[in-house]
């Protein structure tokens, strides 16, 4: 049981930070035009319930911050989720929200 409060307090927070950081480039980046001109990723290990809504709190204040938020597939594999990051890394991602696939490797 400690273990799952363990996780569920990591990905709450790690939400608290992917919309702190949506907020925060965009700030950073901002123009004259109507979008900020940041890209970012968004990697996650699966989408259940909860997940599903913290990517959609995450779209939300992506939007209205002017930000392009790209979600990508589920991964099943650390491997897989490393070659998301090196995608969006040649892609001119300006950053990645990562849910890692296995929470020893983040």
């Amino acid at each position: 049981m400690k273990q799952w409060k363990k996780r569920a307090v990591s990905i709450v927070a790690m939400g608290a930070l992917a919309v702190g950081l949506t907020g925060g480039l965009a700030a950073c980046h901002r123009s004259s035009g109507g979008g900020s001109g940041v890209k970012i990723m968004y990697s996650t290990n699966q989408l259940d319930d909860f997940r599903t809504l913290l990517l959609e709190g995450v779209k939300s204040a992506a939007s209205s911050e002017g930000v392009t938020l790209d979600a990508m597939e589920p991964c099943e594999t650390a491997d897989a989720q490393i070659a998301q990051f090196k995608s969006a890394a040649d892609s001119g991602y300006d950053a990645i929200i990562c849910l890692p696939v296995e929470a020893d490797t983040a």
